[in-house]
């Protein structure tokens, strides 16, 4: 009788015969996860202990990237002052009217309670303004292109190709931060005290030295302005690059990069003003 089996190795036609199995491609994922794997010298992303010690080392040690830094400055110090300027003018604007409000009440002058409302302004309202508008404006812009460095991986590009990512990447943004941190606080007491006089003399007649008065303002005021103010600029784009960072390789990693920043930057500016306030507060 004849055999008409295959031969071995040769596949047959039908559920008899036994096909030669298919290799699946990985998927593009997976493939990603292996290219990546098999870069030489890759590290993990610091933390933010080790963001902030290499931040501000080098912007202490000055070995900044000058035409990164002239960028960031640009792009973030100075075009946040405008709204910076106009939020505090604001509050300018509603203190004068809340202390010649109470100035009424008391049947005294203005000028007996506006001062007190300016040295609120210096101590708290200046630098707490100030530092939740630069954290929405300078956060969000640090977290968002951070968040988007690291989602390309150009974060891990120039860490392979031996960039000191301190003097590149972090330490232009922390000056450009801290930078727009100052200049606004310093700024607004006087876009404060501008526009509250203006109000108060456009409303009751007063004059602008009936609110804007340095009577009451001594050493600890100025140094509760400028400390707040320094700690704000420090923390803010320091959160917002810990923030790109971390949440930036995921799918959607630059919108939860940029909410993270601005809320973790809000937050630490918070926390502080309470600290350096109650600290302060308490000095000889």
């Amino acid at each position: 009788m004849r055999d008409d089996r295959p031969a071995n190795g040769e596949a047959g036609d039908g559920a008899s015969g036994v096909a030669e199995p298919l290799r699946a491609p990985l998927p593009e994922a997976k493939e990603s996860a292996v290219r990546t794997a098999a870069l030489p010298d890759a590290e993990p992303r610091p933390n933010g202990a080790a963001i902030a010690l290499s931040a501000v080392g080098a912007l202490l040690s000055g070995r900044l990237d000058r035409e990164a830094l002239a960028e960031q400055i640009l792009e973030l110090a100075l075009r946040s002052l405008p709204i910076a300027l106009l939020c505090l003018a604001f509050i300018g604007v509603v203190l004068e009217e809340h202390a010649a409000h109470e100035a009424r009440r008391a049947f005294i002058g203005l000028d007996q309670v506006g001062p007190m409302f300016f040295q609120l302004t210096i101590r708290e309202f200046a630098p707490a303004i100030s530092g939740i508008v630069v954290a929405a404006r300078v956060g969000s812009g640090i977290a968002a292109e951070i968040g988007w460095m690291a989602q390309t991986e150009q974060i891990d590009a120039l860490r392979l190709l031996g960039r000191d990512l301190a003097a590149d990447v972090y330490g232009p943004r922390l000056a450009a931060g801290l930078l727009a941190s100052v200049l606004a606080a310093l700024l607004g007491v006087a876009a404060a005290g501008f526009a509250g006089g203006l109000w108060a003399h456009a409303t009751a007649g007063g004059h602008l030295a009936a609110f804007v008065s340095l009577r009451l303002i001594g050493a600890r005021d100025w140094l509760l302005l400028a400390a707040k103010a320094v700690a704000s600029g420090v923390a803010v784009p320091l959160a917002a690059v810990h923030a790109g960072l971390e949440l930036g390789g995921k799918p959607d990693g630059v919108a939860r990069a940029t909410s993270a920043g601005v809320v973790r930057g809000t937050l630490w500016v918070l926390a502080a003003d309470v600290a350096i306030g109650a600290t302060l507060w308490w000095l000889p």
